[in-house]
């Protein structure tokens, strides 16, 4: 009989289960009863945060270098840092834009009548933001999985 439920993936050799994360910007963390608090992130996430094909509207910088891109695929090593955060708010992938010469800032936010709504978060870009670190993980799934069903 299957599980009523997926359970949250507790390692990298778990299979059958969900990962969950939910990433905000580190100046604008959660506001209390926000949409999306993740249960997870401290369980995935390295500190690199390379930004792959990461969309929307960032500063004139980032608009330039998102239009110049022709491939479907790009990443800006260094342009972003992550760090899992727990707070009364909930549990989150923090992510802090260094701005330099490509960008001085990202895409990502959700923006409706020209308003920020800031308990979305960057959910607009949270899987770039993770990319790097699920497909590592996704690969580390797959060999156990590979192992047991020998």
């Amino acid at each position: 009989m299957a599980p009523k439920s997926t359970p949250l993936c507790r390692s990298a050799s778990q299979t059958g289960c969900a990962i969950s994360y939910v990433s905000f910007r580190a100046n604008t963390p959660p506001p209390e009863k926000s949409l999306f608090v993740a249960a997870q992130p401290k369980v995935w996430f390295s500190k690199r945060a390379d930004v792959s094909s990461a969309t929307g509207k960032g500063s004139a910088k980032w608009q330039t270098l998102v239009a110049s891109v022709e491939t479907p695929f790009f990443a800006v090593p260094g342009l972003v840092s992550t760090q899992c955060v727990s707070d009364t708010n909930g549990s989150y992938l923090a992510a802090k834009v260094h701005p330099d010469n490509r960008s001085d800032d990202i895409g990502g936010d959700m923006v409706a009548g020209g308003m920020l709504i800031d308990n979305w978060g960057l959910r607009l870009i949270d899987v770039s933001l993770g990319l790097g670190d699920i497909v590592d993980v996704v690969g580390q799934q797959a060999k156990a999985y590979l192992a047991r069903a020998k």
